[in-house]
């Protein structure tokens, strides 16, 4: 899905004519953003997040200090690997809990600090890292038609971020407003 329109074209004909005992295997967070002709060739599998229980039992295997797992789990997002980078690296759970933080005091600020926020974010080499992070924290406390329309937002920003050259300040203003 991240793919130009002409590479997808010319991606095409390996599809069409694939060589023989070829299985090729692609993955796209987007694959709305494929072309038809792509998506009529391929079988689509669904992959859904891993339930928070079997993070936490794997959690507890590793030897996480029970304390810290329901965090640990919650961050991850039902990714297991994200879970194992958190666990081996304890101060991804601190960078993710500030930008919970921030996104949390950005939404009861004024629209002139959530703009200085986003010039400051704009500036950041792991944006799309952020609003991933903004994703999971709204997903998991959807109590607000407000909330889903700030989801909806990111993941839009997410999306053109992505597969365009926007510009990521902009994209961060129009989540503000």
């Amino acid at each position: 899905d991240k793919m130009t329109k002409d590479a997808q074209s010319c991606f095409l004909k390996t599809l069409e004519e694939p060589k023989e005992k070829t299985f090729l295997i692609l993955i796209a967070e987007h694959p709305e953003s494929l072309l038809p002709t792509i998506l009529s060739r391929c079988q689509i599998i669904k992959f859904y997040p891993v339930p928070k229980k079997e993070i936490i039992d794997y959690l507890k295997k590793q030897g996480l200090d029970s304390s810290k797992i329901e965090e640990v789990a919650a961050a991850a997002a039902g990714l297991p690997g994200r879970a194992r980078e958190i666990f081996l690296e304890p101060q991804k759970l601190t960078e993710i809990k500030k930008i919970i933080s921030q996104l949390q005091e950005a939404m009861g600020k004024d629209l002139a600090f959530r703009f200085q926020l986003a010039k400051v974010l704009a500036e950041e080499s792991n944006l799309l890292e952020v609003l991933k992070i903004w994703q999971n924290y709204l997903r998991g406390n959807l109590f607000s038609g407000k909330n889903i329309a700030i989801l909806k937002q990111i993941q839009n920003v997410s999306r053109l971020i992505q597969s365009t050259n926007s510009s990521q300040r902009l994209g961060l203003e129009m989540i503000m407003l």
